[in-house]
This record gives C-alpha cells, structure tokens and sequence, in this order.
C-alpha cells in the first residue's frame, strides 16, 4: 500500500496533488512520480457527461469513477464533491459512501447548492456559518478510518470573515483548509497562523502566484492542488489532432502524440499477456508485440 494523506503531511512540508478525472489520468499521475491525486469535479463533469461543473454530476458518478480509479493505481485521492450533495446528514453519507469506494478523503465546499466553480464564475454564496461547521462536524464523525483526510474550502469574499470561518472549519475538526479569497503567501500564511492546519493551494488560471518553493522557504504545510491540468492538456491535444484530420492531414511525426504500441504498453497490455502465457492454455495466449 501506498502512504496515506497523513503519513505524506508528516514526511512532507508540501504535497503536490496531481488533478485526475478518469483512470487513464490517473494512471498518467502515478507514472509521473505523484504520490498523491485530486479527482476533480470540474475533470469529472466535462469528461462524463460533458458539461460544465455546475451540479450536474452527483454521488453515484464520484463513486463510480473513485471506484476506478481506486482499482487502477495504487495511491491516496482525494475527492471533490462540492458541498457534499446536500446537508450534514447527506454529507455524511457522502463520507461513507467514498470511504468504501476506496477514496483517502473529501475536498467540500462552503457554498450553497447548486454549486458554482469558482475559476469559472464570480458571485459565489456561502452557506450560514453554522451549516458549514454542521457539515464539517457531520463528515468528521461518519469517517471510519482516522486518517481519511476532510478538505474543506472556505469561499467567503471577505477577508476577516474568511478567517473566521476558517477558524471555525478547523475547531470543527477539518484536516485541511484553504480560503479562496488569498492570492498570496501572506494570506496563507495568515490562514495557517488562525488554523493551526495545513492549507491547500489550488493552481488554475492564473498559475504561479505563489511557488512551490515559495511555500517550502516559508515553512507553509501545504496541499498544492493542479486540478484541472490534465484535462485542459487532453482537450487541447484532442482538439489539435482532430483539426489536423479533418483537414486532411497525416499525423505530423512532430505532433504530440505517442504510437499505439506505447499507449497499449503504459495500459497495461503486457502484464494481460503474461497472465495469459501463465494462465491459460498456450494456443489461448497471446503475445505482445511492442
């Protein structure tokens, strides 16, 4: 087994979160050297119903990819599910529903219902204090492994008020905490002072307002979550390619894209055909050719 979230949080000052949203991302991480994955909702959304994140997946959906993903690589992830599908009582399923598909933890909003994603939209609500601290209290007690990590992200606009939600958020036993309003190391630092909790950075657009570095040369504990890299690099790569066809070109040797031997190689077409010289009858098994 690999290390859980907290034996990574104990060794290191900062973890890096590859963002996945399927099994073949996940994958991709884990070859990568990440020790540690994000199953982002924005990802899930667009790659399974191909639509926006606005709450149109639901928990069955994170369960099923969770489940996956889960079988597919050997490392903690974390999952993302908005404000966790509805009240304390129903965030608390969330918790148990996520624990048994194999997730290491949640990642849960402070906004209202129907969600909104924050890089994508402005004017997002919070739900009452109280709520919040409800639903922390709730997925916090449905755990039933300790070290199953609750993220929680504070979205109150206000600075102050941030900080005392934040606060509140870790009194109610949130492990990790990040309030959106801080673009800055200043503001992190000044979160993880009123917690006494690591924080998270999520890296979207724009990237790079706070560093890596940065954060280890100021001994900030940090989760450094890249949410949404794969899937814009996938879309990106996806759309170059398809152009390119249908204007009727062949594949440029230049263009990024690997050969199909390679892909049925890091996809684990070696190990089926060993399986099958080990296994099955010799005239059943086959041979791989790459």
């Amino acid at each position: 087994m690999s290390p859980g979230i907290r034996d990574l949080l104990a060794k290191e000052l900062v973890i890096m979160e590859a963002g996945i949203y399927d099994c073949i991302s996940a994958r991709a991480a884990a070859d990568a050297g990440f020790h540690s994955l994000f199953l982002t909702g924005y990802g899930v959304s667009a790659s399974l119903l191909g639509k926006a994140d606005a709450s149109f997946v639901n928990l069955t959906d994170f369960e099923l990819v969770c489940r996956n993903v889960t079988r597919t690589v050997d490392l903690p992830v974390i999952v993302d599910v908005d404000t966790g599908f509805g009240n304390a009582i129903n965030a608390a399923h969330t918790v148990r529903v996520i624990e048994h598909a194999g997730g290491a933890g949640i990642h849960l909003e402070d906004q209202v219902a129907p969600k909104r994603c924050i890089g994508s939209v402005t004017g997002v609500n919070v739900v009452p204090i109280d709520e919040a601290v409800g639903k922390i209290k709730a997925a916090v007690d449905a755990r039933r492994d300790p070290d199953f990590l609750i993220e929680v992200t504070c979205m109150e606009p206000e600075p102050a008020r941030a900080l005392e939600r934040a606060h509140a958020y870790a009194e109610a036993g949130a492990d990790v905490i990040g309030c959106r309003v801080f673009h800055s190391l200043e503001g992190l630092i000044e979160t993880q002072r009123v917690t006494g909790k690591p924080v998270f950075v999520v890296y979207t657009d724009p990237p790079g307002w706070v560093s890596i570095q940065q954060l280890q040369e100021h001994h900030v504990s940090a989760v450094a979550i890249f949410a949404v890299e794969t899937v814009l690099t996938a879309y990106r790569a996806m759309c170059d390619a398809l152009t390119y066809l249908r204007e009727g070109k062949e594949m440029s040797p230049s263009a990024p894209r690997v050969k199909l031997l390679e892909f049925s190689r890091f996809i684990g077409f070696p190990e089926i055909t060993a399986l099958e010289h080990r296994y099955l009858p010799q005239e059943q098994a086959h041979t791989f050719r790459g």
